[in-house]
């Protein structure tokens, strides 16, 4: 599977209603202007997501908030795969909103198919698709325990005999090695998830400030100001995405690798042995991986350190104020006043009187253009918690390797004892670092069979929410 970017101008946030439900279609992030919306979703007991191209963590837990808040029942309809982790681990928060079907592409032909068409949420329909085989089995386009992302909401919506039932069938068919490829590919997804939020906003807001410091560009030539040495919109949007484009690529790869191995996993089922690195092959790819890994913390920091410096020379606000503020004569015609009064943003429509009164605000306007490159900057550090989060399984990875290999002197590679110590101790690693929201929720869902996290983690770890 190939990187590609994002782009909000091409996919807007936008609803349709239909008698008693909604069509979300475009982007969600966290900055969605849900309430314009609110006369729409009034009422609506059914909410379909089958035209959302995109959706990041922080903007789904803004919807969900949204939803809640209509006074009403709202089920969440034919839900693409790539956020169904999403909205699966953060719905079970709201007692007022529901999962139902999920959209697999699975014919190509025909587009997606709905596995499931119930819109009351009937748990055992939901684990099923058309041919009556449950989902851990058939969804090749889930790589990971279904089950297990699911059973957080399981636990909120069905009986605990149900909730029983799921786990004892998951378990059933998982090993440790299973569910930490589980993991570290759900952790993979979701880093994905938030450098695509990053490279959507950053070219989404980059693309407005070079508007401003274009129509700046006017405005100096109004004033017979030569701008030679300002940006130029095309060469910096196509240096952005390049840069964008190389390290997402990279944990698009790694992430189809961890996808790869789970399938073989998977179709190995629960009789198979946990990781053994006397295999050479088996070894070769827990390296690879690693080494992928610690591949894309290096290539994270150095984009996000190039992106900052593009970023940073949109940073013109004050050689465009030098330039302005200087210069002679001063424009006094009407006209004159209201088109550099346009040209530098200036809403205040009184401004445009004399030029004392307009250049006060031309003042502020260029301020806040370098603002809002700021801003961007500090969006731009995402790069360097990706890059944390990544290279944790890294250093995963590389204790699980170390740690078999020590312990087989005078030890089969599966024999029991030995697995249960690395099992333990490399669960241990896990659940001391887990730094983000994202990464907490992932642990509890697939390797929270091997240790529970305190009721209070939240409130006594220090971690943080993606975008």
């Amino acid at each position: 599977m190939q990187a590609s970017l994002i782009s909000l101008a091409q996919h807007r946030f936008i609803v349709a209603r239909t008698e008693e439900s909604c069509a979300v279609k475009g982007i969600i992030l966290a900055d969605t202007r849900f309430d314009r919306y609110r006369d729409l979703f009034v009422g609506a007991t059914v909410v379909s997501l089958k035209d959302v191209v995109f959706a990041s963590w922080a903007g789904v837990d803004a919807f969900l908030n949204f939803l809640s808040n209509l006074n009403g029942r709202v089920v969440l309809t034919d839900i693409r795969v790539p956020f169904l982790e999403i909205f699966a681990l953060q719905v079970p928060a709201f007692s007022n909103v529901d999962l139902g079907c999920v959209l697999t592409a699975r014919s190509r032909e025909t587009g997606p198919a709905a596995l499931v068409s119930n819109s009351d949420i009937d748990l055992k329909s939901v684990l099923q698709d058309e041919n009556a085989r449950p989902l851990f089995l058939s969804e090749a386009h889930y790589p990971g325990s279904l089950l297990h992302i699911l059973n957080p909401y399981f636990e909120k919506r069905g009986s605990k005999d149900f909730c029983t039932q799921l786990l004892d069938y998951s378990r059933s068919r998982s090993t440790f090695s299973l569910q930490f490829l589980c993991f570290a590919h759900s952790v993979v997804r979701t880093t994905l998830n938030q450098l695509q939020t990053i490279d959507c906003s950053c070219l989404q807001n980059a693309a407005e400030v070079l508007e401003r410091v274009n129509k700046a560009k006017q405005g100096l030539k109004l004033l017979g100001i030569q701008s030679s040495d300002l940006p130029e919109q095309e060469e910096v949007i196509k240096r952005l995405e390049a840069l964008f484009l190389s390290v997402t690529g990279l944990l698009v790869s790694l992430k189809d690798d961890l996808a790869g191995w789970i399938e073989v996993s998977k179709s190995a089922g629960a009789g198979s042995s946990d990781f053994d690195v006397t295999n050479p092959a088996q070894r070769s790819r827990l390296e690879s991986l690693r080494d992928k890994m610690i591949e894309f913390g290096s290539q994270s920091d150095n984009v996000g350190a190039a992106a900052s410096e593009v970023v940073m020379g949109l940073s013109c606000g004050s050689t465009i104020w030098t330039l302005v503020s200087s210069v002679q004569p001063v424009p006094a015609s009407e006209s004159a006043l209201e088109s550099l009064s346009d040209a530098f943003f200036v809403v205040d429509v009184f401004a445009a009187q004399s030029w004392d009164t307009l250049l006060p605000e031309i003042k502020t306007e260029l301020d806040m253009l370098d603002t809002m490159v700021m801003n961007l900057v500090v969006e731009l550090q995402g790069f360097d918690a990706a890059k944390q989060v990544v290279q944790k399984r890294a250093v995963e990875i590389d204790h699980l390797l170390n740690g078999l290999e020590c312990g087989l002197e005078g030890k089969g590679p599966f024999e029991a004892e030995l697995q249960t110590e690395i099992q333990e101790s490399l669960i241990e690693i896990i659940s001391g670092k887990l730094v983000t929201v994202q990464e907490r929720m992932l642990f509890g869902a697939l390797l929270g069979d091997y240790k529970k996290l305190e009721q209070d983690f939240m409130e006594t770890q220090e971690v943080s929410f993606f975008l």
